[in-house]
């Protein structure tokens, strides 16, 4: 079977608590379809229509480390954003759409490619550039705080219309503004976890109460805690702030299963929650 090949691809980065940030590559694939030339005679016109060549969009993630010279954590090796192979006009526009709702979660495009490139070559790229000192004579660049867009006015303490605001969250996590507002296991299903956790960060520090018992709701659902990275919920952990309020009450049963026990002890020294630090010590003391 012919390996995919990239024909054009960008990068986005994210900046995250600690002085992290994680990395998002999308990139454009293709390869020989697989029925060639006797597709038509095959399956008529859907084979024919995979006949030539199949495209497809990947999106991989990496995070970066604490010394700046070392190759970003790889976290895996990507997935298809479709189950199917697609028309080329096709998947240009699921990787248009996928950049955006990036870009709505606070992701800022630092590299763009419209060239074949290795598989792997956007992280060396990324090592390159950090290793780079800035042009004095450049062009100002676009700042990544990792503040999403939307919250803006509510962390100003703007009075904005709330129900904008939670079509605008809805979206950027693929619900409904209903589903946000409802949170069950269909609708835990169809979200994507990595804008649902970004859009629970939002939530949380919101002036509205609205929208703080939105993510109080989606943090008391069981399962929710299980589809998030385990890098946020200790984040939230730390901070000791409404997500920490929520979740610290399930530490003493599920704290290993949610969190891990180098997370469990990071958290026994490090957070503000007193509450949090006396439950995560009895794991410490239990792994003793």
């Amino acid at each position: 079977m012919a390996d995919w090949r990239e024909k054009r691809g960008m990068t986005l980065r994210l900046r995250v608590s600690g002085g992290r940030a994680r990395f998002v590559r999308l990139t454009l694939v293709e390869r020989q379809a697989l029925l060639g030339g006797l597709a038509g005679g095959l399956m008529g016109e859907l084979a024919g229509s995979l006949a030539g060549r199949w495209f497809n969009v990947r999106e991989a993630r990496a995070e970066d480390r604490a010394d700046p010279e070392a190759m970003p954590t790889t976290l895996g090796e990507g997935r298809m954003l479709s189950w199917r192979p697609m028309a080329r006009a096709e998947a240009e526009s699921a990787l248009d759409g996928r950049a955006r709702t990036l870009t709505r979660l606070g992701y800022v495009v630092i590299a763009a490619s419209e060239h074949e490139t290795a598989p792997f070559a956007w992280l060396h790229d990324l090592v390159h550039r950090q290793l780079q000192e800035p042009d004095p004579d450049a062009d100002p660049q676009p700042q990544d705080t990792g503040v999403h867009p939307l919250l803006e006015p509510a962390l100003a303490g703007v009075s904005g219309d709330v129900d904008a605001l939670l079509e605008g969250f809805a979206s950027a996590c693929g619900l409904d503004p209903a589903g946000l507002e409802a949170p069950d296991g269909a609708q835990l299903g169809r979200a994507d976890p990595q804008a649902l956790g970004s859009v629970l960060d939002a939530l949380a520090e919101a002036e509205q109460g609205r929208l703080r018992d939105i993510c109080r709701a989606w943090l008391d659902f069981p399962t929710t805690a299980y589809e998030l990275d385990r890098e946020r919920l200790e984040s939230w952990l730390e901070a000791g702030r409404l997500p920490a309020q929520r979740l610290a009450p399930r530490l003493p049963q599920e704290g290993l299963a949610l969190l891990g026990a180098p997370a469990l002890e990071r958290l026994a020294r490090r957070s503000r929650s007193p509450r949090v630090r006396q439950f995560c010590e009895r794991w410490v003391r239990r792994f003793a």
